[in-house]
């Protein structure tokens, strides 16, 4: 006669399955884990990218004529006045500044033109509400074709990236000395150098454990360029 499990033996067999079956849950979740982080990067890559492409090109054109500050005692100009403004915000923790300049690069709006022209341009974060309510920080760029004396206002804006931390704009002036913080109508020209960092935010991270991303952008040097 064949005799079947006792009781001990069934215990641990049950034991040694359930101890199997969480190794492998355990490995699928990881897994699954790798494999969502791995798409969340790629994406907050490919919009970090985005900007940069977009800031980069606006940059490498910023438009600054010299002769277009300032006219003669008396004299009207019609020309508006050709600057970059970049200002130092400070929020939760994070840098989310704001830079706003005139370019002659080709609009990149929501209707893109190919037509050569002076534009203003301005990014900036803002917060924005999702469906639920909450507030979320978004990256935006505004953009004006009739550049006038409030080089802040007026145009069309959209956003360029959602969900990130900071916004870090510093140039640099013909010395090399970096500054939060620069006006062209007070530096008497553009600055040599801007580099920018953005702070993306990454679901199940702290604030400290998100790393930014840094683009370098030299500004063509013109008899405006800052000392």
């Amino acid at each position: 006669m064949r005799r079947g499990f006792t009781l001990l033996e069934l215990l641990v067999a049950i034991a040694l399955l359930f101890i199997v079956l969480s190794a492998v849950y355990q490995s699928f979740r990881i897994h699954i884990q790798a494999m969502t982080r791995g798409r969340e990067i790629q994406q907050e890559t490919f919009s970090v990218r985005l900007v940069f492409d977009v800031l980069q090109r606006d940059l490498q054109s910023a438009f600054w004529e010299a002769e277009a500050q300032g006219t003669e005692e008396g004299e009207a100009s019609s020309r508006p006045p050709l600057f970059l403004v970049q200002s130092r915000a400070d929020e939760e923790g994070r840098p989310r500044d704001r830079i706003a300049f005139l370019t002659i690069a080709s609009s990149s709006g929501p209707r893109p033109s190919e037509l050569v022209r002076v534009r203003e341009v301005d990014y900036r974060m803002v917060q924005e509400e999702d469906a639920e309510g909450r507030l979320h920080w978004v990256l935006v760029r505004r953009e004006d074709d009739t550049p006038d004396e409030d080089l802040l206002t007026g145009g069309e804006q959209w956003v360029l990236a959602r969900d990130l931390q900071g916004f870090e704009v510093i140039c640099s002036g013909a010395q090399g000395e970096p500054t939060r913080g620069w006006d062209s109508r007070v530096q008497g020209g553009l600055p040599r150098e801007v580099a920018v960092r953005i702070w993306p935010s990454r679901s199940g991270e702290g604030t400290e454990d998100a790393s930014p991303y840094l683009l370098h952008v030299e500004v063509p040097v013109s008899e405006g360029t800052g000392s």
